[in-house]
C-alpha cells in the first residue's frame, strides 16, 4: 500500500520537470545537447530486418490482434464512397470478413514463420492499421494528420 503515494509523489514531481525541460527547449533552441554515439553502436537501419523470420511472426501477431480495425476502416471507405447509411451497415459486413481474412492470413505467418519469403505479406497493406489510418484521413479530408492544403484538394 505505500507505493501508491510513491507513484502519486512521483507523477507529480515528474510531470512540472518535462514541463519546465520542454518550455526550456522552446525559449533555447540552440542549446541542443548533440549526441555521439560510439563506433561499435548497433544502427537499426543498416541491417534490413525486415528479411527475418521474426519480421514474418511479428506481421501474423500484429495482424491477428489488429485485425478487428478493418471493421472501421470499412465502414469509413463504404461511407465516403457511397452514403453513411452503407457505410455503417454493408461497411461493417464487408470489414467483418476483412478481419476474419486478416486473422487468416496473420496465423499463417506466425505459424509459418520460419519458412522463407519473409518480406512479402499475403495482404496489403502489410499491417491493418496501416490501412485504417489511410481510410480515416481520405474521410475526413486530413493529409498527414493535418487538413489537406488547398492546392491538393
Amino acid at each position: 500500500m505505500k507505493i501508491k503515494p510513491v507513484l502519486i509523489f512521483a507523477a507529480i514531481l515528474t510531470f512540472p520537470l518535462a514541463v519546465m525541460a520542454y518550455e526550456f527547449q522552446k525559449e533555447y533552441p540552440e542549446v541542443q545537447t548533440k549526441v555521439e554515439y560510439s563506433k561499435k553502436a548497433i544502427d537499426p537501419d543498416a541491417g534490413n530486418v525486415y528479411k527475418t523470420p521474426f519480421n514474418k511472426m511479428y506481421r501474423g501477431l500484429i495482424n491477428i490482434s489488429t485485425s478487428w480495425v478493418e471493421i472501421p476502416a470499412e465502414c469509413f471507405k463504404v461511407g465516403s464512397e457511397k452514403n453513411p447509411v452503407l457505410g455503417v451497415t454493408l461497411g461493417a459486413m464487408q470489414g467483418c470478413v476483412l478481419a476474419v481474412c486478416r486473422i487468416v492470413t496473420g496465423a499463417f505467418d506466425a505459424v509459418t514463420f520460419v519458412i522463407p519469403p519473409y518480406d512479402k505479406p499475403i495482404m496489403k497493406p502489410e499491417f491493418a492499421l496501416q490501412r485504417a489510418d489511410q481510410k480515416y484521413c481520405e474521410y475526413f479530408d486530413l493529409y498527414d494528420g493535418q487538413p489537406k492544403p488547398e492546392s491538393q484538394k
